[in-house]
């Protein structure tokens, strides 16, 4: 029995030596491959701001594991030297391609300038610049406020011009300085496309700018929004008809009275115009044929509604059209006519 017991005994101490020797080679192998398989990357030892030439002494070289090293890298100082930096870069973090502006980009606010794009400048003020919480990077809607020449006369007018534009720089800041209180300045840098750079220009020249600033989240696009003095003060629109050339033509013949002539005159120069003739008006005459037993007459009255009245034997109607003889015929006895 007891040999029996040795026999598993035995066959399981082999197998647990042969697992633990192949545990520690594996791990011997590992940790040779980490500490022989190294690579040199390049570091920010200092935060380096966007749009800013990289300086040698902004750099240091560190040895990293293959494994855990960027995919791609520089591993030596004097590749970076000199290149301007197109994003931020924190201290601590590898220096890699995708943080760098192309090679030949010169330091400066053109670094922030994408592909389709321009950089335009307007004259801000504290009110205007959303009390200088208007940063470099900030998407702001643009607003002109000018007076223009309306159908009721000119009229204030405040419109949104520009949407979701954004901010490149702020005064003489480009977004280097880190700063994130309030700042005053006199102008700020926006960035727009070719078709909306004549627009702006034009609005900046005709009236004043001013900018709302957006949530960086919010990148709709909503109705162009526009208000008038009578949209402000809740006027109605006064859409008067131009006059037409001929009827301007006929105005401008018509003698202008001199505003500096007495009463006086004004009251002879009216007396002395001939007075236009009134025309008659014709009124109305009604024949009525009266029955009076075999005897058979008509009877004429003269005007409308309440102001009829009856043609008296002999009396000449009011209307100068009346035909001769109609007196002779009112109240004239007229024969029966057979059959009546």
């Amino acid at each position: 029995m007891k040999s029996r017991a040795i026999i598993p005994l035995t066959i399981g101490l082999l197998i647990g030596v042969f697992a633990i020797k192949y545990f520690v080679n594996v791990v011997k192998k590992a940790k040779g491959a980490t500490t022989t398989e190294t690579v040199q990357v390049v570091y920010a030892n200092t935060d380096i701001a966007p749009t800013v030439e990289i300086k040698e002494t902004m750099l240091e070289v560190k040895n990293l594991p293959r494994a855990v090293a960027p995919k791609l890298y520089f591993q030596d100082v004097k590749e970076v030297t000199g290149r301007v930096a197109g994003l931020a870069i924190p201290a601590g973090l590898p220096v890699v391609p995708s943080l760098l502006a192309p090679k030949g980009t010169p330091p400066g606010l053109s670094v922030r300038i994408k592909d389709g794009f321009r950089a335009v400048a307007v004259q801000v003020d504290e009110s205007a610049g959303v009390a200088g919480w208007v940063k470099p990077g900030s998407r702001v809607d643009v607003v002109a406020v000018m007076s223009a020449r309306g159908s009721s006369g000119t009229e204030t007018i405040s419109k949104v011009i520009l949407q979701n534009i954004e901010v490149l720089a702020v005064g003489q800041d480009g977004g280097t300085k880190g700063d994130t209180g309030a700042a005053l300045a006199k102008s700020v840098t926006l960035a727009v496309t070719p078709d909306e750079m004549p627009t702006l220009h034009l609005a900046a020249t005709k009236g004043k700018i001013r900018l709302a600033m957006r949530s960086q989240a919010d990148d709709s696009q909503q109705q162009v929004a526009q208000t008038t003095d009578n949209d402000l003060l809740g006027l109605p629109g006064q859409n008067k008809p131009a006059p037409s050339k001929f009827l301007a033509g006929m105005l401008s013949n018509l003698p202008k009275p001199d505003p500096r002539a007495a009463d006086k005159e004004f009251r002879a120069h009216k007396a002395s115009a001939p007075a236009q003739p009134v025309p008659a008006v014709a009124s109305a005459i009604h024949r009525v044929e009266v029955f009076e037993g075999p005897r058979v007459y008509n009877v004429l009255f003269e005007g409308e509604g309440p102001n009829l009245r009856r043609l008296s034997p002999g009396k000449e109607p009011r209307a100068a059209s009346t035909p001769s003889g109609l007196q002779a015929v009112a109240d004239s006895p007229i024969r029966p006519e057979s059959g009546r």
